[in-house]
C-alpha cells in the first residue's frame, strides 16, 4: 500500500522538511546537514520524481513544511488538526516511525520520529550505532514520508537494517539483505520501491 500526496504538492515534485526539532538532538544533528542532499542524490539516481528541500517553518494546517522530523523516546504524541495520536516508542531501536496524515485518500502532512539513541549489540556490549546506519534509518523514514508504506526485502526500505558492528561506531555497516557481503553506503533502493515512488510522483 502507498499514499499519493495531495495534487498541489505532487505537482511541485518537491517536499519541504522541517529539521529544526531533530537538530536539537546531539545524536542526529551531525547527520542532518547532508541528509537531504543524500536523499536527493538517491532520487536522481533512481529517477524517483521527488526532491526534498529544507524549511524553517513547522507544518501548519494552512501551510508550513510538508514534513517534520524529530527524535523521540518513550512516547510519541501528535496533536494536529484532524489527527491526534499518542503511543509508546522505543528510543533504542534502529527503526523510526512516520505518521502519514491523509484526507480523501491523499497525504497532506507527514511527521517523522527518529529513535533518540538507537543502539547495537557488539562483542563489547550495547552501544550507540554509527552515522552510516543513522543515515540509513533517516532515509528509510523519508521514503515513508514520500508515500511508501509496505516495506521491501532489501535496500534502504527493508524492514529493519541488519548491521555488522565495526570496531568503532564509525565502522558500523548495514547489510543489503539477503547478501552477507554487500553493505550500505552506497545506499540503494530496491526496484519495487523505486517503481512505486515513480508512480506516486508521476507528473
Amino acid at each position: 500500500m502507498s499514499f499519493p500526496w495531495i495534487a498541489s504538492v505532487r505537482r511541485t515534485r518537491r517536499l519541504t522538511v522541517h529539521l529544526a526539532p531533530a537538530r536539537r538532538s546531539a545524536v542526529w544533528n551531525p547527520i542532518l546537514g547532508p541528509l537531504l542532499d543524500e536523499f536527493n542524490a538517491l532520487s536522481a539516481k533512481y529517477t524517483l520524481g521527488v526532491q526534498l528541500a529544507s524549511s524553517d517553518q513547522p507544518p501548519r494546517e494552512s501551510g508550513g513544511a510538508d514534513v517534520a522530523m524529530e527524535s523521540a523516546s518513550g512516547t510519541v504524541s501528535l496533536t494536529f488538526p484532524g489527527a491526534e495520536m499518542r503511543e509508546s516508542f522505543s528510543g533504542d531501536r534502529m527503526h523510526g516511525l512516520t505518521l502519514q496524515l491523509s484526507r480523501d485518500g491523499a497525504m497532506f502532512k507527514a511527521f517523522v520520529y527518529l529513535p533518540a539513541t538507537p543502539k547495537i549489540n557488539t562483542p563489547r556490549g550495547l552501544r550507540a550505532v554509527g552515522p552510516k546506519v543513522l543515515t540509513l534509518i533517516a532515509l528509510h523514514e523519508l521514503l515513508h514520508a514520500c508515500g511508501l508504506e509496505d516495506h521491501a526485502s532489501s535496500g534502504v526500505f527493508q524492514t529493519a537494517p541488519s548491521v555488522d558492528p565495526g570496531t568503532t561506531a564509525a565502522g558500523d555497516q548495514a547489510r543489503i539483505q539477503p547478501s552477507a557481503y554487500h553493505y550500505m553506503p552506497p545506499y540503494v533502493i530496491d526496484s519495487g520501491s523505486a517503481t512505486e515512488l515513480r508512480r506516486l510522483w508521476a507528473p
